[in-house]
C-alpha cells in the first residue's frame, strides 16, 4: 500500500474494508468489549484491547503474519480511518499488548471464549443442525530453548502439541487448546471433549478422531450427553484375533477376486472397560497381490449400518487441510515468543482471524468461492486498488475500475448490509 504525498490517499488493501465492515456488522468490536477484559495497568492508554484485537485480526486476515508488519499498516489509510476502531497500532503496541495478555492467565481464557462465541455466532443460526465435530492433535514448531517446547517423535521435531477440533461442514475452528510438546494425545482428551459439548447443549454432535482419542472416559463423556462418536482403534491381539476369526469363517469373502472389502462388527470389551461392551466395526480390505486382508477398526455408539460408519469416518481426511489453511493462512503456527503464554495469545489471535474469515465466506460469498483458500481471497476480494478521498465531512472508497472482481466485492458488500446480528 502507499500513501500519496498530496491528493487522495491510495490503498493496495481496498477489499478490506468488506471485511471491517463484516467485523462491524457481526458487532465484533462490542463482542471483544464484553468478554475480553484482561488486566490492564496502562496509565496512558492510545489503543484499547479491543483496537488491539481488531487490528490484530484485520493484519493477519490480510495476510501480514509479522508484528513488525504494523509499521507499514499504520500508514495504510483505509486501515487507518476505519470509524468502529481506534488508529493501527505499531509493532511496539503489538508486542507488549501480547506480553500483557500473556502474563493474565484469565485474560488467555477469555480470548477461547471469545473465539467460542464467535463460532456460535455461525452455529446457532441452525440450531437444529448436528455438528460433525473433528478433533485431532497438531503440531506447532518451536526454535531455540522454549517454554513448553519438547521433541516430538511422530512429527520429529520439537514443538507444541495442541488441541483442535473443527466443524466438518462450516469449517469452523470451534477450539484450540495450547499444550506442551511432551503431552500424549489421549491428555486430558475427555475433558476437552467435555468443554466442547458443554458449549453446544442444544446442537447434536458427532465426534470424529483417530485412534490417540479412543480411552473410555471419552467414550463415557459422549454417552452421557447424548452425543454420538466415531473413533479408529489400535490393534490389539484380542481384536486381531476376531478379525482372523470373522475372516476365517467367511468362505464367500475368501473366493472374492481382489480386490475387495469386507465389513463386520461385534460388541468389544476392553479388559479397561470395566463390565461395558461397545459396538466395534471391522473393516476387512484385501488388494489385488495380497494374500490376506489389512484389518481397520472403529468404535462407535452410532446405530448406522457399518459401512456407513466407515464412510463417515474417511470423510475426516479434510481435517488436515483445514489445519494446514488454519497454519499458513493465518499464522496460528507462529511461535515467535520465548514465553509458551505469549505464543498462546498468538495461536488464538490466528484463530479469530481464521473464524471470522471462514464466517464471512459462509454468509456473502456464493457458494463456489465458500471454500476457497484465504490467498484466493486475497487476490480477487481483499488486494484491490482504490483511493480513498474526503469529502463532504464524509471518506469516499473508489475502487479501482479495471478491476474484474469488482462485482463480486460490490455484491458481498450487499450481503453484509443484509445481516442480522445480536450480541
Amino acid at each position: 500500500m502507499s500513501v500519496s504525498a498530496d491528493g487522495p490517499d491510495i490503498t493496495s488493501l481496498g477489499g478490506m474494508f468488506n471485511v471491517a465492515e463484516f467485523m462491524n456488522k457481526i458487532q465484533f468490536p462490542q463482542l471483544v468489549d464484553a468478554l475480553f477484559q484482561p488486566v490492564d495497568k496502562r496509565r496512558y492508554c492510545k489503543y484499547t484491547n479491543t483496537d488491539l484485537v481488531c487490528h490484530c485480526a484485520l493484519r493477519l486476515i490480510a495476510g501480514y503474519d509479522k508484528d513488525s508488519a504494523a509499521n507499514q499498516l499504520a500508514n495504510d489509510p483505509l486501515l487507518s480511518n476505519l470509524d468502529f476502531i481506534g488508529p493501527v497500532p505499531r509493532q511496539t503496541d503489538i508486542s507488549r499488548f501480547i506480553t500483557r495478555v500473556g502474563n493474565d492467565q484469565n485474560g488467555r481464557r477469555q480470548l477461547h471464549l471469545l473465539n467460542s462465541a464467535v463460532a456460535r455466532q455461525y452455529e446457532e443460526r441452525n440450531p437444529h443442525r448436528r455438528i460433525t465435530v473433528d478433533i485431532d492433535s497438531t503440531h506447532l514448531d518451536t526454535f531455540g530453548k522454549q517454554e513448553g517446547s519438547a521433541w516430538n517423535s511422530h512429527y520429529k521435531a520439537y514443538g507444541y502439541h495442541p488441541f483442535v477440533a473443527y466443524d466438518a461442514q462450516a469449517k469452523l475452528l470451534l477450539s484450540a487448546v495450547l499444550r506442551p510438546g511432551n503431552n500424549y494425545t489421549s491428555l486430558h482428551a475427555e475433558d476437552y471433549v467435555e468443554a466442547l459439548q458443554r458449549e453446544y447443549p442444544n446442537h447434536q454432535l458427532l465426534f470424529r478422531g483417530d485412534s490417540g482419542f479412543a480411552k473410555p472416559a471419552l467414550y463415557e463423556s459422549v454417552e452421557e450427553h447424548h452425543n454420538h462418536y466415531v473413533l479408529a482403534f489400535s490393534h490389539n491381539t484380542k481384536i486381531d484375533n476376531d478379525a482372523v476369526g470373522f475372516f476365517n469363517a467367511d468362505t464367500a469373502f475368501q473366493v472374492q477376486a481382489a480386490p475387495k472389502t469386507k465389513y463386520y462388527e461385534e460388541q468389544y470389551r476392553a479388559h479397561t472397560w470395566g463390565g461395558h461392551k461397545r459396538r466395534m466395526i471391522i473393516c476387512a480390505e484385501q488388494g489385488v497381490n495380497e494374500t490376506v486382508p489389512y484389518y481397520l477398526y472403529y468404535v462407535t455408539n452410532m446405530t448406522v449400518p457399518a459401512r456407513r460408519v466407515v464412510e463417515i469416518y474417511r470423510a475426516r481426511g479434510t481435517m488436515e487441510d483445514y489445519i494446514k489453511e488454519s497454519k499458513n493462512g493465518f499464522a496460528m503456527a507462529k511461535t515467535d515468543s520465548h514465553r509458551m503464554a505469549d505464543n498462546e495469545v498468538r495461536m488464538m489471535m490466528g484463530v479469530l482471524a481464521y473464524n471470522l474469515t471462514r464466517s464471512m465466506a459462509l454468509l456473502t460469498l456464493l457458494k463456489k468461492w465458500r471454500d476457497k483458500l484465504v490467498a484466493t481471497l486475497r487476490t480477487h476480494i481483499f488486494y484491490v486498488g482504490a483511493v480513498l478521498t474526503s469529502h463532504a465531512r464524509g471518506l469516499h472508497l473508489s475502487l479501482a475500475q479495471s478491476d474484474p472482481d469488482n462485482a463480486l466485492i460490490y455484491r458481498i458488500w450487499k450481503k453484509i448490509q443484509r445481516l442480522d446480528f445480536v450480541v
